[in-house]
């Protein structure tokens, strides 16, 4: 595995060698795109998309979380969620289970009993415990989503 810890800081317009790198691994993890070493729109948009999928900010950015995120191919830095928990990182796993009709409430960022009996039939389908708290393992699955 790649360690993250010594990777620089790439953007729009970057060249150098860990450019290369990152367009490797964003063929993998989201499209095929050109290994060209040139941070291009192209590399910026499968970032974003990166971004997007690992709950990151979806600036096409490549700071040190979103290598972390690379290197391990799931999300990183992301709370433990639990029934009696707000915001939006609750909001986010209502929206994902929504997609595929685990969860049918309003995506309010309230996790009350249907995010919790959700999050259940979720993890039930992955293969994973079924606790109803959203974990490092539930956030990996809900990034394949």
């Amino acid at each position: 595995m790649i360690s993250s810890t010594s990777r620089t800081l790439l953007k729009l317009g970057s060249n150098r060698p860990e450019v290369s790198e990152l367009q490797q691994l964003l063929s993998q993890y989201v499209h095929p795109i050109a290994i060209t070493g040139d941070f291009d729109y192209e590399t910026e948009l499968a970032v974003k998309t990166f971004q997007s999928q690992m709950f990151l900010k979806p600036d096409g950015i490549v700071d040190f979380l979103t290598w972390q995120a690379l290197c391990s191919n799931g999300p990183v830095a992301m709370p433990t969620l639990y029934r009696g928990h707000h915001g939006s990182a609750v909001e986010s796993v209502q929206e994902l289970l929504s997609i595929d009709m685990y969860y049918q409430g309003a995506v309010d960022g309230t996790f009350g009993p249907k995010t919790h009996q959700a999050v259940k039939r979720f993890q039930l389908d992955f293969s994973i415990p079924a606790s109803g708290v959203v974990d490092a393992r539930t956030w990996q699955a809900l990034s394949q989503v």
